[in-house]
């Protein structure tokens, strides 16, 4: 079976709302299996059909992006195994270990810190909590003020990332849900007009769903590397079947430049948040490349 499951890394720390992603060149359905150290086993479907241009050599053609968002905080701290099936045979697993701040979704607090020699010797990078993300994320200039997630001419669904006037950095997700769909697409503008649409995978199992569409295969997501738009502010538009669904403004930090801003290899950081999520507790932020940023490493 030709295909590689990109997301998680494996051996890697995990926080925070991420994405288990990767492609496979022909799939009906993809699940993922994620175990915990008690046992316990939680599968979830996997959003198919993703544009990755970069399969085409491989598969003949380019929809075979997969995509899960999900929230590690469910699995709680410790040690877990994904494991991604294709039409219910297992094709790929790895081994991460997850750090939560002890809630399912931390709302209220606010965090930041400096990462020294960060990506270079003498460079510093400031990092800022983001709730939309459960993470931290490269910040750099005042956040943006153009136009918020709101609803668009359809009537049940929502945008949920990026959030409204957030900052953006490394590899994230542009994600949300709606109730009846044939493609769902993500439109991102640049400061200089230049437009860029993207299919999203879309189907995924999202329980919270089920009462407002009867169903719960509704969730879309898109993994899309932020690095790529460049600095500055940039709009993202989520379109339902040709019709707007909701959109955001949002600021992207970069790292690194040339061919390193696109993917930055090598580099190391940490930086330690005092005072996070409550008085009294500290965390630590580690760089991880595979995901292009920070993630929590350690809540003390």
């Amino acid at each position: 079976m030709v295909g590689y499951l990109e997301n998680p890394e494996a051996h890697s720390f995990q926080s925070g709302i991420g994405v288990i992603s990767g492609w496979v060149c022909e799939a009906e359905e993809i699940v993922i299996e994620l175990t915990s150290e008690a046992g316990e086993v939680g599968r979830f479907e996997a959003g198919y059909g993703t544009e990755r241009l970069d399969t085409q050599g491989e598969c003949g053609d380019t929809d075979n992006g997969f995509g899960l968002l999900f929230n590690w905080n469910l699995l709680g701290d410790g040690t877990h195994s994904v494991v991604a099936r294709v039409d219910g045979m297992e094709w790929s697993r790895t081994t991460v270990t997850v750090t939560t701040l002890g809630e399912e979704f931390v709302r209220g607090a606010e965090g930041e810190c400096l990462a020294p020699d960060f990506p270079l010797a003498g460079e510093t990078a400031l990092l800022t909590w983001q709730q939309n993300s459960q993470n931290f994320v490269i910040a750099e200039g005042a956040a943006p003020a153009g136009t918020t997630n709101r609803a668009g001419l359809i009537d049940i669904g929502y945008l949920e990332n990026p959030g409204p006037n957030s900052f953006q950095s490394g590899i994230g997700v542009l994600s949300g849900w709606v109730c009846e769909a044939e493609t769902v697409e993500i439109e991102i503008t640049t400061e200089g007009g230049e437009v860029g649409r993207h299919v999203t995978g879309y189907g995924t199992e999202r329980l919270d769903t089920l009462e407002a569409c009867g169903d719960t295969a509704n969730g879309f997501g898109l993994l899309f590397n932020w690095n790529l738009l460049g600095e500055g502010e940039h709009e993202v538009v989520a379109f339902v079947d040709g019709e707007e669904l909701g959109r955001a403004t949002v600021r992207v930090t970069t790292v690194g430049e040339g061919i390193e801003a696109e993917f930055l290899r090598g580099a190391e950081g940490e930086c330690v948040v005092e005072d996070f999520p409550m008085l009294g507790e500290t965390v630590t932020l580690e760089w991880q490349q595979n995901s292009q940023n920070f993630v929590i490493t350690d809540v003390e």
